[in-house]
């Protein structure tokens, strides 16, 4: 029998590989949603400020998975305070993804 929660068993990526796409996770149920974003916010926990644990929950909801993990890579990769990279990367996709969707909103009228 295969578990109801994939991510909670995957062991290959830090969200797994069958869950990494394009889609943002608020296209999927509530309940797998918040399942979802804890485990992100566990597999980044040394990127986030317990503090700020809500404002990157909320980003997390948002931006697509691959997004959310080519931002924590490039921070811990190349930056001198990976937290604060971290932060500045999610603000600046999560600002384009939401200026993107109000022009493209304003466009269909």
């Amino acid at each position: 029998m295969q578990p109801k929660n994939p991510i909670a068993n995957s062991s290959n990526s830090p969200i797994g590989n069958s869950f990494i796409n394009q889609s943002p996770i608020g296209n999927r149920g509530r309940s797998e949603n918040s399942a979802i974003v804890d485990r992100l916010l566990e597999d980044y926990k040394d990127l986030i400020a317990p503090a700020y644990i809500k404002w990157f929950a909320k980003r997390f909801y948002t931006l697509p998975f691959d997004q959310i993990h080519a931002c924590a890579s490039e921070a811990r990769h190349d930056g001198k305070d990976p937290q604060r990279m971290f932060s500045f990367l999610i603000k600046r996709k999560y600002n384009q993804l939401t200026v993107k969707s109000r022009y493209e909103a304003l466009a269909g009228r």
